[in-house]
């Protein structure tokens, strides 16, 4: 018993694990505390973070003999409470005594352990879809740190530690692997290995509804849980099946998490019959989960989205496969070149005999959209109903793009035969709906003669990079430089390839004409290995500039950074050096042939404000001009201040009629205030003799 802070004693439940005769680890076993104030001293001895101190980690090591000597005396300092936890003596000192009566009885468990093995729980389960990360907590003996394999293997000494009481694994793709765990102590004796299943589940062949079913088959009971992603969440047997089928139950079911389906192939290591009774069980439970929905199966797959595929090239013809697999079911399918929702109709839909081919009529390219619904009693109801979308381009123009004699239908088919030196002459239209790889080659694009023609996208700003997706890209050519030229269109412009990736050469941009121009010297965490240099020219044109970058703050630029500015660009936003650094000292603008005038910067203050972070700027100005501005501010500042002086002392100033009694003692205040008034003003006349004087050495100079 342990005597309550509000004097109302309480039971103290403890367990003690004791490895070849000394303290493992003590983990509480129950305990309910009285009042909040016990709950709060309870807390300090087994703390929920392992970054506080409580009494397993302080009796830790200890046999009996030594927690017979433990130093746990309340109030008594060090000296009498060293292995007591702090602010909670009292119940430290309870606990060692339990603590000893345990010790001198019979175990209620025995193993041959000499290392206590880990314990590993999951709050949220070992099973999850893909792109999610799966927790697990560890719960291990004092002293003792805790090694991992994620292949299958044994862990040993050179295993990846778990560094806190905690792991996490992450994947964006559906897998499953045997993770086995296991405790070493200071001398690197190993527990026994404890073995989990990490599995990061398939979309299952069904489309299941969230719930919670059960099915008993052959005196098997089986419960499954579905998730409102749509996912077999959790899969529990009766307590007589679990415990009959252990040996292979945890890994018979990590195949079923995994395929989502019962549907399995048995696992050779193991006795076949057994197996097949719980997928049984576990199958039943599954169909009742089974929804009527629809299930489409496109070949071939294009675009990134489950219910929309494209873009398809207008000969191309899609074959959808659709699927129930619910009981009973017939589908019927609709065709459509309109998203608004149709209502299954039985007289106007197709019953669904096998896979349907989707067919595009548009000759400017669109959508089509097959609807499919399900029905048990020919279509006096319908159950479920879903769509899907495929996207189509136009019809292509035979000689869309020429490159010589050569003509190509897409953008797409001449970028992958140009060569170095090559013209891409555009007879239609090119309308980016993907990313699209320039070729390594040095090529120019230009419209035909029917133009101009257009290269547009579904985004407003389109993004060009000088390097690669990943990895390092080398610019080409003699100078070892890449030139990109704008002379319309909204673009941003990388000086990189993506972020993460490497550049190597220097690389020039020069927007001109009608282009609008972004820019950044490297995207993210890039590298540029070499010169970023940037003009532009308004000379002949509407070209514009907005908020742009010479760096990220992440990135690198190896080499010089040049912004040069021509004619009069409409500008809009600021211009960094350096992203989030209007301090930084780097680079070079130059904007000696540019319309400052009309542009509104006419001075280098708003120069220094447009364009910030520059260490060095090429200008019509100069310092000598900016001191005769400065000093001329500086007189027409102080005149203002001598003439608001002037008015205020002549408001001042009164006069006081000589029959009045005290006139000699206001005639003596009025003298002194006329002094302070005439020494207030000397400052004024002072500032200003000093603005004249300083405008004169700048003339002189």
């Amino acid at each position: 018993m342990i005597t309550s802070q509000t004097n109302k004693p309480y039971e103290g439940k403890i367990r003690i694990t004791v490895v070849n005769g000394k303290i493992a680890k003590i983990v509480d076993n129950g305990t309910v505390p009285v009042a909040l104030q016990d709950e709060v001293y309870w807390d300090y001895l087994f703390p929920s973070s392992s970054s506080f101190t409580g009494i397993s980690t302080k009796f830790a090591g200890k046999d009996l003999s030594g927690l017979i000597d433990a130093k746990t005396t309340p109030g008594g300092g060090d000296e009498y409470a060293a292995d007591a936890v702090s602010r909670a003596t009292i119940s430290t000192d309870a606990m060692k005594y339990a603590a000893i009566q345990a010790l001198q009885g019979e175990p209620v468990e025995a193993s041959d352990e000499e290392v206590l093995a880990p314990k590993i729980t999951s709050k949220y389960g070992f099973y999850s879809s893909p792109s999610s990360t799966i927790y697990m907590n560890i719960d291990k003996a004092e002293n003792t740190t805790v090694g991992y394999a994620e292949d299958g293997t044994d862990p040993d000494a050179s295993s990846t530690k778990a560094e806190t009481n905690s792991v996490s694994f992450y994947s964006n793709t559906p897998e499953f692997k045997e993770v086995r765990f296991a405790a070493f102590d200071e001398e690197g004796n190993r527990s026994k290995v404890v073995t989990v299943w990490c599995c990061f589940m398939k979309k299952g062949p069904a489309v299941l509804e969230r719930g919670s079913y059960s099915a008993e088959v052959d005196g098997i009971t089986a419960s499954v849980d579905v998730n409102y992603s749509g996912y077999i969440s959790s899969i529990q047997l009766d307590e007589a099946s679990q415990e009959k089928y252990s040996e292979f139950l945890t890994e018979l079911l990590v195949h079923v998490y995994y395929e989502q389906s019962a549907d399995i192939e048995t696992l050779s290591q193991y006795e076949e019959e057994g197996q097949k009774e719980v997928l049984s069980a576990v199958g039943a439970a599954i169909k009742k989960a089974i929804s009527a929905t629809p299930v489409f199966t496109v070949d071939p797959v294009k675009g990134t989205s489950s219910t929309r595929y494209g873009t398809y090239e207008y000969e191309e013809k899609p074959v959808a496969t659709i699927s129930c697999l619910a009981e009973g079911t017939e589908i019927y399918y609709y065709i459509t070149d309109t998203s608004s929702t149709v209502k299954p109709d039985k007289d106007t839909w197709t019953k669904y005999e096998g896979p349907v081919s989707v067919l595009f009529d548009n000759e400017k390219g669109g959508s089509k959209y097959l609807w499919a619904a399900t029905t048990t009693d020919d279509g006096e109801n319908w159950l479920k109903t879903s769509k899907i979308q495929f996207v189509y381009s136009k019809k292509p123009v035979e000689d869309a793009v020429v490159i010589g004699d050569q003509a190509y239908t897409s953008f797409e088919k001449a970028l992958a035969a140009a060569q170095d030196g090559d013209t891409l002459i555009l007879n239609d239209d090119v309308e980016l709906t993907d990313e699209v790889t320039m070729p390594e080659a040095s090529i120019s694009i230009q419209s035909g003669e029917k133009g101009p023609y257009l290269i547009k996208s579904t985004s407003s700003t389109k993004d060009i990079y000088a390097g690669s997706a990943s990895g390092t890209a080398q610019a080409k050519g003699e100078d070892n430089t890449c030139y990109i030229t704008l002379s319309s269109g909204k673009f941003y412009v990388y000086g990189t390839g993506a972020a993460g990736s490497t550049m190597e050469g220097d690389v020039e941009v020069l927007a001109e004409k009608e282009a609008q121009l972004q820019f950044a010297g490297t995207k993210g965490k890039s590298e540029l290995n070499g010169d970023f240099t940037v003009t532009v020219d308004a000379t002949e044109g509407n070209a514009a500039l907005s908020s742009s970058y010479g760096r990220t703050s992440s990135g690198t630029v190896s080499g010089e950074f040049t912004l040069t500015i021509k004619g009069a660009p409409k500008l809009s936003g600021t211009i960094y050096a350096v992203q989030y650094n209007s301090s930084a000292s780097w680079g070079t603008l130059d904007v000696t042939e540019a319309e400052l005038e009309e542009l509104g910067l006419d001075t280098l203050e708003k120069l220094n404000k447009k364009f910030q972070g520059f260490e060095t700027v090429n200008s019509e100005f100069d310092e000598e001009d900016e001191k005769e501005e400065a000093a001329a501010e500086l007189l027409a500042k102080a005149k203002e201040n001598e003439q608001e002086d002037s008015q205020e002392k002549k408001e001042t100033e009164t006069v006081i009629p000589a029959e009045d009694p005290e006139t000699e003692d206001k005639e003596e205040a009025e003298n002194k205030s006329e002094n302070e008034l005439e020494d207030e003003d000397k400052p004024n006349e002072e500032r200003s003799d000093a603005a004249e004087d300083v405008k004169e050495e700048e003339n002189s100079a």
